[in-house]
């Protein structure tokens, strides 16, 4: 399997990210949208790097207090960060959609369903 740098795969997703956007007629230029989008970018590229961590070694870990306390299994650290990515990165996409819903002069519920359709196509 070839290795990307990670600087690549985050260039990679933020061009990916771009094009949906000019696709539905977003102009990028806005400075605020370019930034949410390289956020975006890197918060995709870190969640896909999490997701191959815990396929590898699973959600959880044993974890013993002490010597004479038994091990336990618990929540992985890294699940955690996940989970706190997976959100921000939920809010970041609701921001985009919402861009794009202004941009179409949308707004009704068919535009959402028909906006979160063409993204997840892309």
């Amino acid at each position: 399997m070839r290795v990307v740098k990670k600087s690549t795969r985050i260039k990679n997703e933020k061009n990916r990210l771009i094009g949906i956007l000019e696709d539905a007629g977003v102009d990028v230029a806005e400075s605020h949208l370019l930034e949410l989008v390289e956020r975006m970018a890197w918060q995709v590229v870190q969640m896909q790097d999490m997701e191959r961590d815990i396929d590898e070694n699973g959600t959880t870990e044993p974890f013993r207090q002490s010597e004479k306390v038994d091990a336990y299994d618990r929540e992985r650290p890294i699940v955690r960060q996940y989970n706190q990515f997976a959100k921000l990165h939920q809010t970041a996409t609701k921001q985009l959609t919402d861009v794009i819903a202004k941009t179409n002069k949308g707004g009704g519920e068919n535009d959402l369903e028909a906006i979160a359709s063409f993204i997840s196509s892309r």
